[in-house]
């Protein structure tokens, strides 16, 4: 124990010291009152700021568009104008058939036979839909589909690196392709509109030779 520890244990204070004491302590803690610190409060983040009325605004917006949606219309200039539900448009049915003379009964026109395709076809489909007739050829791994209508119209409206006209006999096609190989003819003959794919293509003879075939009914 130290020097300074053990001279205080010795100190001795009388009752009245005592009191003296705790009755100055009380007397000073009374006139000191208890005062309150306020620490400077840091300015919010303006994302904090932004936040909550960037919220509220998506909440309005999404609010009226789920209304407009559920009435079914949208403003467009000065009047409303009915939305289109992809799903209730008007579609096309497509029927299938079983033979050619079948097909050509369903569309009220012949419908050709293709005797020169670039490979040899192990089934053959047909089908109509809206007014075209369309016959696919499939074997040996390739494809070839031929359609016609019966008035003019647009059977295709792809676009290729190169594109040209072809004479096939009597018919001018309009071919297009790549390379010197072409996949499309579409051509316009006695009335009638046709158009041929192929998933190969060939040189332009060769197309220009199937689509010669038509002139003379297949």
């Amino acid at each position: 124990m130290g020097k300074y520890d053990e001279i205080m244990n010795r100190i001795e204070l009388t009752p009245a010291a005592k009191e003296r004491i705790l009755a100055n302590i009380s007397a000073a803690a009374s006139e000191s009152p208890e005062k309150t610190v306020s620490l400077p409060r840091k300015a919010a983040p303006v994302w904090k700021k932004v936040l909550p009325a960037a919220a509220m605004l998506t909440v309005v917006l999404f609010g009226a568009l789920m209304a407009r949606h559920l009435r079914g219309i949208e403003d467009i200039g000065d009047g409303p104008v009915p939305l289109v539900d992809p799903s209730q448009a008007a579609i096309a049915e497509t029927s299938a058939f079983r033979t050619r003379d079948e097909l050509e009964a369903a569309a009220g026109f012949p419908v050709e036979e293709l005797r020169k395709l670039p490979f040899a076809a192990d089934t053959v489909s047909y089908d109509l839909t809206d007014g075209i007739a369309e016959v696919t050829y499939t074997g040996e791994g390739k494809t070839a589909v031929f359609r016609k209508a019966g008035e003019e119209r647009t059977l295709s409206n792809a676009v290729f690196p190169v594109i040209r006209e072809a004479e096939a006999g009597e018919i001018r096609a309009v071919i297009g392709g790549e390379d010197e190989r072409f996949v499309l003819a579409v051509w316009k003959y006695g009335g009638y509109s046709y158009c041929l794919e192929l998933s190969e293509g060939v040189p332009e003879e060769m197309i220009a030779g199937i689509v010669a075939e038509t002139a003379s009914g297949g």
